[in-house]
């Protein structure tokens, strides 16, 4: 028992100490890119690729990677999916993050880049913001995620799309 409860604390300590390794500006740039770039960039950055699906008639294709996932679970310091659709001309990122100190710099860079908040409100138990920019929309989403012992901690997702995408799909 004392063994995992050693392995639990190393691989808390080693999360911490390596930290999320990809800047706003990175994340801007994967959101134009082919799927093969993005595994490329991301597998070169540590993250490791956990499943992909083929773009259907009706839906969006997608790869999902992580940072840091647990040997232990199903859980990870980061969530990475890149959503595409060649058909619509669409890509969009959405990366989900479980530290309170990479949110914050995430938001810190989304407001230094010249982004505004143009809208804010709950949903679904969530704490909505979107931010715009000339070219680029922010959907970030506040909220809580219970783990397989039923401890609750708060994640933060941020959605990466252009004003067009969101302007079509999700301004209300």
């Amino acid at each position: 028992m004392r063994l995992v409860q050693l392995l639990f604390i190393v691989c808390l300590l080693s999360l911490k100490v390596n930290g999320q390794n990809i800047t706003l500006s990175q994340l801007i740039e994967l959101r134009s890119q082919t799927i093969g770039e993005v595994e490329e960039f991301l597998v070169s950055k540590g993250w490791e690729f956990l499943e992909a699906e083929e773009e259907g008639f009706e839906t969006f294709g997608s790869a999902t990677f992580s940072f840091q996932k647990s040997s232990f679970s199903r859980s990870a310091e980061s969530f990475l999916v890149y959503l595409y659709s060649n058909k619509l001309d669409i890509q969009r990122i959405f990366l989900q993050v479980n530290n309170v100190e990479k949110y914050n710099e995430y938001i810190n860079a989304i407001k230094s880049n010249g982004n505004k908040l143009i809208d804010s409100k709950i949903e679904d138990g969530s704490i909505m913001k979107i931010y715009q920019g000339p070219t680029t929309t922010f959907k970030v989403e506040s909220s809580v995620s219970s783990n397989n012992y039923g401890e609750d901690s708060a994640i933060w997702i941020i959605q990466i799309l252009t004003n067009l995408d969101y302007d079509i799909g999700f301004s209300y």
